[in-house]
């Protein structure tokens, strides 16, 4: 063998060597967490115990408050939904410490004020509103809630996200049932129209609170809806993964439109419209932007990953460095994955031509993208352009876009992050806790000012083949998981009137 061939053995030798010692040594196997030990204080709400829980959630899915598009929503429905929880919640409304308000007429903002006010508050948040159903994809009435033999409540809004709304609803409910007066203040703000971009509820909330706050500088920390637990099993980790959205990724609509000659269809030209724009949207699919693998949160996921993983993934999880381009392909063949990776394309939408046989005067589709947090708006836009290369064809925003979010701090010490880590553990125990993005939009991008730490988890534990009926049919929610979602946000809250952590979570160097 010659001096060169030596050379690269003893590289690659010594690359070895360091990825070895990483997995060994520097991301020793974690035991799993353990659960709640304050169960006096943290007493477990049972839907078995107190069967009314149900039948309220079941009464709020039953009013079908329909988003449709912008500024066009079910407005009487929101109403109906707004006296129903007046009626059913009644503790909360005629407590003397929280005050409702009813925003942009159909949202709701209530304030639970604390006997403490040196504390900076924090905010619950979800909305009212859910997209239409397809009743003829149902197996049942899209709004007439049933629970099925197999424990799960079909309904539209069981994961989108009226057992978020009803739910932190429920754990306030149940507190002051108890006699709980909080330390700390906490706001609970659920928009009317988040389906549709939140531009009248969250928005006008938004300002509300920013006016409302300005003594504290920024809230505590905000939980809005997002990521969720997963049951699906990562490869080497015998645990649930519980990923806490600490960003979301931005949202661009495009409007792709292409022109052509009128005339009859027995007398074509070449190309008409519908044809161009047939070769203009074949160049877009869920891979067109380039993986960004590296520049989101992926190293300290998988930085966690090897902490509770076996062999021999735990030696690739502990050595991102050297098997990021192996896990970018990987990441790139899943849809849910390859989400995390890149800005995302879809085309959503199409529509050309009004008779069979007359030509078209104009085509157009609308391009969705997904913005991953390394790319801007005008990046994605000037890729689309350059991909199109055609001058003729009109690229063009189809609503307003939003840039992906700042990352949320999810360090050892940070007060949000940490509380709603600690609390998802006392009612999941070994879950394996770890950073994340969501992938979709939720009204939290209107909350941006309040605080700089903002949280898109929801406390729900579900295989990731789950995760299609976030607005797909036959939506449904187990009840084991809805009773868990009670508890994680009757743990949260009581976690949260605290004026400090007061558990030492595991520091990198520990691990």
């Amino acid at each position: 063998m010659g001096t060169f061939g030596k050379i690269i053995l003893l590289c690659l030798a010594a690359v070895l060597g360091a990825a070895t010692f990483r997995a060994l040594f520097m991301f020793k196997t974690m035991p799993p967490p353990t659960t709640c030990l304050d169960m006096h204080n943290h007493k477990r709400i049972s839907l078995k115990a107190d069967p009314k829980i149900l039948s309220r959630f079941i009464g709020a899915l039953n009013i079908p408050t329909i988003s449709y598009k912008m500024h066009d929503y079910d407005g009487p429905q929101m109403l109906n939904l707004i006296n129903f929880i007046e009626k059913n919640y009644p503790n909360i409304h005629k407590s003397p410490f929280i005050q409702r308000e009813i925003v942009a007429n159909y949202s709701l903002l209530y304030t639970v004020k604390g006997s403490n006010p040196k504390l900076r508050p924090y905010m619950l948040t979800s909305h009212l509103d859910v997209v239409p159903a397809v009743r003829s994809k149902w197996s049942s009435e899209p709004f007439q809630a049933v629970v099925k033999e197999d424990g799960y409540i079909y309904a539209r809004g069981t994961m989108d996200a009226k057992h978020l709304t009803i739910g932190i609803l429920e754990a306030t409910e149940f507190l002051l049932q108890n006699n709980f007066r909080p330390q700390r203040t906490y706001f609970m703000a659920f928009g009317h129209d988040e389906e549709v971009l939140g531009l009248e509820g969250a928005q006008e909330i938004a300002r509300i609170l920013a006016e409302r706050t300005k003594a504290y500088d920024k809230m505590e920390y905000i939980i809005d809806e997002g990521l969720i637990i997963s049951k699906t099993k990562f490869p080497g980790i015998p645990h649930n993964i519980g990923l806490i959205g600490v960003s979301e990724k931005g949202y661009l609509s495009l409007r792709v439109t292409t022109v052509g000659d009128v005339g009859h269809g027995s007398m074509p030209p070449q190309r008409t419209a519908i044809s161009k724009l047939a070769n203009v949207v074949g160049r877009f699919h869920s891979n067109t932007l380039p993986s960004l693998i590296g520049r989101g949160v992926e190293n300290e996921m998988f930085e966690i990953f090897a902490a509770h993983s076996s062999w021999p993934m735990k030696f690739v999880y502990a050595n991102f460095w050297l098997f990021k381009p192996i896990l970018g392909f990987v990441f790139s063949q899943n849809p849910t994955l390859n989400a995390l990776i890149r800005t995302t394309t879809a085309v959503t939408m199409i529509e050309g031509g009004t008779k069979e046989n007359v030509l078209p005067d104009s085509a157009y589709a609308i391009i969705n993208h997904r913005l991953h947090q390394a790319q801007t708006i005008d990046e994605v836009i000037e890729y689309d352009r350059k991909l199109i290369d055609d001058p003729t064809v009109d690229l063009r925003l189809n609503s307003p876009a939003t840039p992906a979010d700042p990352v949320s701090p999810y360090c050892d010490s940070c007060y949000g992050y940490q509380l709603i880590k600690q609390s998802l553990l006392q009612i999941y125990p070994g879950t394996v806790v770890v950073p994340s993005i969501f992938l979709a939009a939720t009204d939290s991008k209107w909350y941006k000012n309040l605080t700089d730490s903002i949280y898109r988890f929801s406390a729900i534990a579900v295989e990731l083949d789950e995760m299609k009926c976030f607005h797909g049919h036959d939506e449904r929610l187990s009840l084991e998981n809805y009773e868990n979602l009670l508890n994680f946000y009757h743990h949260l809250i009581i976690n949260s009137d605290k004026a400090n952590l007061d558990f030492n979570p595991k520091h990198r160097e520990e691990l």
